[in-house]
């Protein structure tokens, strides 16, 4: 279930870096970590899984997450990826998910890999 601006308990506790209680929604619930919410960041609103939004917020979150099974190659309509996003904001962060399966050649709806996004992104 989700608050009002459609955050679900995970996403909240995820976007506000409280890991301790990610680990213990995830320990102590059942969620659809690839459920798809609108969240709002830097005022721009983006449609995003936890996974996307977290992949360039808080790494040892998405440890946990993919430690529970989130798709590290989770689509947006978009089709984004949290390695996309984390190639767009600059991070080092890349390495924990090509590590576990994030395929760096996929394509988004802008005809852009994540190699161009770093190129172009610096």
């Amino acid at each position: 279930e989700t608050d009002g601006q459609c955050f679900t308990p995970l996403a909240i506790a995820s976007i506000n870096n409280h890991i301790l209680v990610v680990q213990a929604l995830l320990d102590n619930f059942k969620f659809n970590i690839e459920s798809p919410s609108d969240v709002n960041f830097d005022h721009t609103v983006y449609e995003a899984s936890a996974l996307w939004v977290l992949s360039f917020l808080n790494l040892e979150i998405v440890k946990l997450l993919v430690q529970k099974g989130a798709d590290v190659n989770h689509t947006t309509r978009s089709k984004s990826t949290p390695l996309r996003a984390a190639c767009f904001q600059g991070r080092l962060d890349i390495k924990y998910l090509v590590h576990h399966g994030a395929d760096v050649n996929l394509i988004n709806n802008f005809n852009n890999t994540c190699l161009m996004i770093s190129a172009h992104r610096g």
